[in-house]
């Protein structure tokens, strides 16, 4: 493992790292300091990666071996720092001791690979008149001389003379407020000292004669910048009032108030990366009287996780000569590589609740497609099949240096998953289908080996949806979308958290309805159902007009595929909603045909079919099943994670 800094980053492995800590001070109800059991130790740190902390300031305390035993094997990383609250270095033995104590600090625990940073001291907020400035700068050349591999933050949010990690503390609850004071114009916010606002109780605080000659250090914007703490927001409803509890600012009164502060918080921070490299939330759990932690003080969940673990990925955008393509990313540090492809009507977002989980272990990778969520609306060419997406997402790779990767695909980019082996199979290791589009097109074939129904394009592409009712229904309320989401994306009974629903439901409705772009054109027949696929736009690409997969099937490279698929998908399946033969079979399409001129699609038997061709042909699929509906993998993410994780990891 190596760590390292270099300009305004830190670098983990020589990639960089954007670190997103905790602050735990280790209290225990029963024990305080002192743990209950080696299993409550690791407990913490599931806990905080649960909640979408990559890592924690260990705060005020030297935390047990076991804990950095548990931290190096889970993958948790950590900053060391010294009980320092109060010392004063004009005070011969104190300083003498804290030399001794601290030099045994790091010599005990510089051999575990998670602990990142070194922080000797906490909140000193000026030199005093003669001692600190050279105590500190002795303490920082000990450090290194003891261990040169890690950097160090001398004083965290403290006045720091010399420090390779510049730290600073600001509780301000108004989100807007903390852009303002931290950004500072550009300049970074950093602590004056304040002998007036606070005359005695830490380090210098007990003289009231300021060293003159002493210049106070700035940022200068040549080191990394971290906001290492702020938040520390307390809820009324998560904690009624208790005699001297107290949490930062006026408390949040609801936990949705508590939600959308600390949403809005992150959010202005995130928005910093280029000059801010990470921050530190205030705190893992209640402790005694501070009442503002994300668990209770005995462990107990108080919040949706949710909440923490979405805000700490930000969506980020790069330019092609194609396109500028909005994707999401997390994991940067793992050398296997996956990408996810999102589905029709929906975006990256459908992706995100389980990208903290899936960057533990892989760089993984969601962008939005053209025409869907926030990258650019251009016209699709349906007579290319994928091959626009494809296209683009060659160079979305090529630009962020990805030479091979596992591809996902959902729905849609189950197809477009396909398309892009067929063009590029050197550059995939593997390939994951989740409810795939058929691979003779959606709509229009019958049998198992798709013969497309005369004329070619019936039934199926733009035609089977109308531009005006998108239009409409997208204008619609929250419960019109919700009841659309639920009852094409789930199965029946299965709920979704309010924050979650109002996200995805924002990615439901992100494609773009223009002309060349969604859904497309379609042409009149007199052949039922009277509808023919155009040449443009996204629908139409699915259409067995233009879709052709079967050169997957002579790839000389055959990559592994999973087949991943929800027992109560109701739009890829035998017996589709959308399936213009399904629909007539059950009368709500009138004048059907009969099941000789136009069948119901068997969708599921004919990807089997597909894929046992591509097994004979010499590669290997594996088919499974879950519980669930056409996103059954926000249904069961535990279920469908170990089964992708695995995958991607054989």
């Amino acid at each position: 493992r190596k760590i390292h800094t270099e300009g305004n980053k830190i670098y983990l492995n020589n990639q960089p790292y954007y670190q997103r800590l905790v602050l735990d001070q280790g209290f225990y109800p029963d024990g305080i300091w002192t743990a209950p059991s080696d299993a409550a130790l690791k407990h913490d740190i599931e806990l905080s990666m649960a909640a979408g902390f990559n890592g924690a300031r260990l705060h005020q305390k030297v935390f047990e071996e076991r804990f950095h035993y548990w931290a190096d094997k889970l993958g948790y990383l950590t900053w060391g720092e010294a009980p320092s609250w109060g010392f004063d270095a004009n005070n011969v033995e104190s300083a003498r001791n804290f030399i001794a104590e601290w030099r045994n600090v790091v010599v005990r625990d510089m051999n575990h690979p998670s602990i990142v940073t070194w922080t000797p001291f906490n909140e000193q907020f000026w030199p005093d008149e003669t001692e600190f400035p050279r105590f500190q700068a002795d303490i920082y050349t000990i450090t290194k001389q003891l261990d040169p591999s890690r950097p160090i933050n001398t004083v965290s949010g403290g006045v720091q003379t010399v420090t390779d990690i510049w730290t600073e503390h600001h509780y301000e609850q108004d989100p807007e407020k903390l852009r303002q004071i931290v950004f500072n114009d550009g300049k970074m916010f950093t602590r004056k000292p304040d002998i007036q606002a606070r005359p005695r109780g830490n380090i210098g605080f007990n003289r009231g004669v300021l060293n003159d000659p002493f210049t106070f250090p700035v940022y200068n914007g040549e080191i990394p910048y971290i906001l290492d703490e702020f938040g520390g927001i307390k809820c009324m409803e998560a904690n009624p009032a208790e005699g001297d509890a107290w949490g930062y600012g006026d408390a949040a009164q609801t936990k949705e108030d508590f939600y959308k502060r600390l949403e809005a918080q992150v959010r202005v921070l995130i928005e910093m990366s280029d000059k801010m490299w990470g921050f530190c939330y205030t705190q893992l759990t209640d402790v005694e009287q501070e009442q503002n932690g994300v668990y209770y003080y005995d462990r107990g969940v108080k919040y949706a996780l949710g909440v923490f673990v979405l805000e700490n990925f930000k969506q980020e955008f790069i330019t092609t000569k194609r396109l500028t393509t909005a994707y999401y990313r997390g994991g940067q540090e793992h050398s296997k590589k996956l990408l996810l492809i999102h589905g029709n009507m929906s975006s990256s977002v459908f992706f995100l609740p389980l990208l903290p989980e899936l960057s533990k272990s892989f760089d993984t990778l969601i962008p939005d497609l053209r025409c869907f969520g926030h990258s650019d609306s251009l016209p699709i060419d349906a007579t290319r099949g994928f091959q626009d997406w494809t296209d683009d997402l060659k160079e979305l790779l090529d630009a962020l240096g990805w030479e091979i990767c596992t591809i996902l695909g959902w729905s849609l980019g189950g197809g477009i998953a396909m398309e892009f082996a067929i063009h590029h199979s050197h550059r995939v290791e593997k390939l994951a289908l989740l409810a795939p589009c058929p691979p003779y097109g959606f709509g229009g074939t019958m049998n198992e080996d798709g013969i497309p129904i005369q004329p070619l394009g019936l039934g199926s592409g733009a035609g089977a949806a109308n531009k005006q009712l998108l239009m409409a229904v997208s204008a619609q309320g929250k419960q019109v979308l919700s009841g659309l989401l639920h009852s094409f994306c789930f199965s029946a009974f299965f709920h979704l958290d309010s924050k979650t629903e109002d996200m995805l439901i924002e990615g439901l409705t992100s494609m773009k309805l223009e002309d060349k772009m969604y859904p497309g054109d379609f042409y009149y027949t007199v052949h039922w159902p009277h509808l023919l696929a155009g040449d443009h736009g996204v629908l139409n690409t699915m259409s067995p007009k233009h879709i052709n997969l079967k050169p997957l099937l002579d790839l000389k490279k055959k990559p592994d595929i999973l087949w991943i698929r929800g027992t109560d998908d109701v739009i890829v399946s035998d017996f589709s909603t959308l399936d213009f033969g399904h629909l007539g079979a059950i009368g709500m399409v009138p004048g059907w045909p009969g099941p000789s001129v136009y069948p119901p699609q068997p969708m599921i038997a004919q990807t089997r079919h597909f894929l046992e061709l591509y097994e004979a042909g010499g590669g290997h699929y594996v088919e499974t099943v879950m519980n669930g509906g056409h996103a059954c993998h926000l249904e069961h993410p535990e279920h469908f994670l170990y089964t992708l994780s695995a995958f991607v990891a054989s």
